[in-house]
């Protein structure tokens, strides 16, 4: 089921058109308000599309029940019952219209939220053996280091990556093919997370002798990507002027949180002191009564409609980062393949000591993004002095890993090894339209590409 066609901007219809009507809007509508308020409830996040796996799983859940399709029995995990997913699955089966109290079917879909990047706060830890997890702890602690992500300092987040990569070492141990539909589209559009689930099972391959293919190593970035946008500093901070009873503000900002997962959004029931507003970078005004005005300021109606959440999106797209290309090298070049496209931009802009650190981070996975573009940067390597990224646009495609590229965006982190996530973002942002991509590709000049870039559709 191509899950991609389900928009934010109308999860009821698009989801309706995809199932052929399997499913009335009614019955789309009813189980999303079930999901919001049991998620709300526990403070459950993940990324939309997740989330619109399990409203799916959910939907043919309940149909199979209706229709008397039942799990007769499950050999599932004889410790699920202490996981926070088994208690989420047992909470969204209570609170359908039709109750469900099988313990299969609980136990069911709780393996299945098992699988999938969702974080759920007080996870219960998972027991393995003391050298395994001495191991990983090693390897969480690396990559803190090396990209400033707290997944070793920070319990939460420590606990989210190490449970899930326990859960996979019995059938990545005993080859079992880990089936992801959706990998190709996760490295394109988590590819900093991507790249950080690419050094992390670097370091655990030799360690833990295991393989991990592409399609693990996908699962890991989409959990990673949740993190990233759940650390507040990295966070667009929002403020949600919401008049009503404060149960209902909750619950809208549930919804705005599915939908945007990298919002930050403090609920408000009132109006607040004009001087406190520039501290947001984005307000949502809900209800008719606008009283605010401004470039950062959009109004919704209370039941969210699609053009809202358009609004919406349009507004944060606007927010980020500009010094890494206003100060980046732009060059033409016409080489034959990837490697010699790394040698020739690190040469001309005086890092070519930089080109074993490149080549070594494509031997672990290419970093070609897709529609003509690759984003090459470093392994355990930054400049001397402050990030830079390099521009090249090649005379014809070259073929870079499986894809073939001409536009090369060359990232290079700065000498603290800091890396700068929201630049990976804005580039995954700006390259998901191949016209907008061409128009790039066909530029003459450093003046010219920036001028393209910085406009408002990427």
């Amino acid at each position: 089921m191509p899950l991609n066609q389900i928009t934010k901007e109308n999860i009821t219809k698009s989801l309706q058109d995809l199932v052929e009507n399997l499913f009335t809007q009614s019955d789309i509508r009813t189980e999303s308000d079930v999901l919001d308020k049991v998620f709300s409830s526990k403070n459950v996040s993940m990324d939309f599309m997740v989330y619109v796996k399990i409203l799916c799983h959910v939907l043919i859940l309940k149909r199979r029940w209706i229709n008397g399709e039942r799990i007769v029995e499950l050999k599932a995990d004889k410790t699920i019952k202490k996981y926070a997913e088994y208690m989420v699955a047992e909470e969204l089966l209570s609170a359908q219209p039709i109750v469900i109290k099988d313990q299969a079917e609980i136990e069911a879909l709780a393996s299945y939220l098992l699988a999938l990047p969702i974080n759920i706060p007080n996870q219960y830890a998972i027991p393995t053996e003391e050298g395994k997890k001495r191991k990983i702890s090693n390897a969480l602690k690396q990559v803190e280091q090396y990209y400033k992500l707290p997944i070793y300092s920070n319990d939460n987040y420590y606990r989210q990556i190490s449970n899930h990569i326990f859960r996979l070492l019995y059938p990545l141990n005993e080859s079992i093919p880990i089936f992801n539909p959706y990998s190709r589209e996760t490295k394109r559009e988590y590819f900093y997370a991507y790249s950080i689930a690419c050094y992390l099972y670097a370091l655990l391959k030799e360690d833990l002798d295991i393989k991990i293919p592409d399609s693990e190593v996908a699962y890991l970035a989409m959990r990673i990507q949740l993190i990233l946008l759940e650390i507040e500093e990295k966070a667009v901070n929002a403020l949600l002027i919401y008049k009503g009873k404060s149960a209902e503000a909750e619950l809208f900002r549930y919804k705005l949180k599915t939908r945007f997962p990298n919002l930050e959004v403090k609920t408000l029931t009132y109006i607040p002191i004009e001087k406190e507003l520039s501290d947001y970078q984005l307000i949502i005004e809900v209800g008719e009564a606008q009283t605010l005005q401004g470039n950062n300021v959009v109004h919704v109606t209370r039941s969210l409609e699609s053009q809202n959440i358009i609004e919406i999106q349009k507004t944060i797209d606007l927010i980020g980062t500009n010094h890494l290309i206003e100060n980046m090298d732009y060059y033409h070049m016409n080489v034959k393949d990837s490697g010699a496209a790394i040698k020739y931009l690190l040469k001309k802009s005086g890092y070519q000591n930089l080109c074993p650190y490149f080549l070594e981070r494509e031997s672990m996975s290419s970093t070609d993004i897709g529609n003509r573009v690759a984003l090459p940067h470093p392994f355990l390597k930054g400049s001397e002095t402050s990030s830079k990224v390099i521009v090249g646009i090649n005379s014809h495609e070259i073929l870079w890993g499986n894809q073939k590229v001409r536009l090369i965006i060359m990232y290079i982190p700065d000498a603290n090894l800091k890396v700068d996530e929201a630049f990976f973002n804005e580039v995954y942002q700006k390259t998901k339209n191949i016209g907008y991509i061409n128009k790039l590709i066909d530029t003459s000049s450093k003046e010219e590409f920036i001028k393209i870039w910085n406009e408002k559709k990427g």
